[in-house]
């Protein structure tokens, strides 16, 4: 990504998500919530977390997506960068299941649309690895 391309991102961002965003890739912070982004910078914002080598999960009306950045080296054996967990199983995530179990899916696939508010805004999981993000997952959506 060019550095003017994530200048345009940064500045659809609201200056507490780039500070999130930058504390979860220089280690500061291990995980993070991007709420209320605007769709407008959805394409953008999966380019950065994928240059950035984040991982980030979203929710679909299906399912949650989730996405590994773009270094997949210590990732196990067919894990592709892409994965996918429906709906259905979702509380099996969340109530222990491993990444392990997840559907992974051709990283060149069409990731699939965010689920967005009425306001047209979309909300994002943004961690280091996949498991710092289910965990944060968990925490979150267990206690709400």
């Amino acid at each position: 990504m060019r550095a003017r391309d994530e200048e345009s991102l940064l500045g659809c961002l609201h200056p507490r998500q780039i500070c999130w965003l930058l504390a979860v890739w220089r280690g500061n912070k291990p995980t993070a919530w991007i709420e209320s982004m605007e769709i407008k910078a959805w394409d953008g914002f999966l380019a950065l977390i994928r240059s950035m080598d984040l991982c980030c999960s979203y929710e679909t009306p299906t399912g949650r997506v989730f996405v590994q950045g773009a270094t997949l080296a210590e990732a196990p054996e067919g894990v592709t960068g892409l994965m996918f967990v429906p709906e259905h199983r979702w509380n099996d995530v969340l109530r222990g299941g491993v990444p392990c179990d997840f559907d992974h899916l051709d990283p060149r696939a069409p990731l699939a649309e965010p689920r967005a508010n009425l306001h047209s805004f979309i909300q994002a999981y943004v961690a280091r690895t996949i498991d710092d993000l289910v965990d944060a997952m968990r925490a979150r959506e267990t206690h709400d």
